[in-house]
């Protein structure tokens, strides 16, 4: 018997290894009884975290439950929100879910509901190479549009609106340091060396460097006003100091 699921035809005997739809997951595993029931099995093996889902075909409600490294954190109801006893919703389907072919997801779940560490399922588990584990994919081809795929996402992601006065809030006094570390660093070098190029040409890699900062210290987007702002005076000290002294 088959059906089919968002175009995809799924066999009802046997699990279907596919990217998940529901962050932070990263693959799952999908199969349908002979009654309809639509089982998956969710997991992100970096973080050790899993979820268990029984749904009825055609139906938006989805009986859920999350595992992480064996411990149930949460069970719920898709739909409403509300706490559900997902030991009774699983326990038709257990020995269905413990044929899942693959030990390590079963190892994730950690036993819960009773399941199987080891598979039940009869035949042959697909291959994973170590360095893969942590999202395993089939193929390395695979591999590669699932990281694709997990960049567009981020970017796609609505991050939560933050007043802009609070953004300049939060960055200003990092500014406000890097603009009077640039004046006390130009004027100890004009005073030591009576050199203007010397000094546009360290306060040009001054300018450059506050953003590699904010970039890579301060784990923020660089302000390139800034940086124009001291680049632009030092490439004209530089050039002043060249023609002049």
């Amino acid at each position: 018997m088959r059906r089919r699921i968002r175009n995809k035809l799924y066999n009802t005997d046997q699990w279907i290894h596919n990217p998940s739809r529901v962050y932070p997951f990263t693959r799952c595993y999908e199969r349908i009884t002979d009654k309809g029931i639509h089982l998956k099995v969710d997991y992100q093996p970096a973080k050790k975290l899993s979820r268990l889902s029984v749904k009825r075909q055609g139906s938006e409600r989805e009986l859920c439950s999350i595992i992480k490294n064996g411990e149930i954190i949460r069970e719920f109801d898709s739909v409403t929100e509300q706490d559900i006893v997902f030991s009774t919703v699983i326990r038709p389907y257990k020995a269905i879910f413990n044929t899942v072919p693959n030990n390590y997801v079963l190892s994730i779940l950690g036993g819960v509901y009773g399941l199987e560490l080891q598979t039940k399922y009869q035949g042959s588990q697909v291959y994973i190479p170590s360095w893969l584990r942590k999202q395993f994919p089939k193929t390395y081809k695979e591999w590669l549009q699932l990281k694709i795929r997990e960049f567009w996402r981020d970017i796609k992601r609505k991050k939560p609106k933050i007043p802009l006065w609070r953004r300049i809030l939060k960055r200003i006094w990092g500014d406000i340091f890097d603009f009077s570390l640039a004046l006390a660093l130009s004027v100890m070098l004009y005073v030591k060396y009576w050199d203007l190029s010397l000094v546009g040409f360290y306060l040009a890699a001054f300018g450059i460097l506050t953003g590699f900062n904010d970039w890579l210290i301060r784990r923020r987007n660089p302000l390139f006003i800034k940086i124009f702002f001291i680049t632009i005076p030092a490439g004209y000290l530089y050039l002043y100091g060249y023609m002049y002294q």
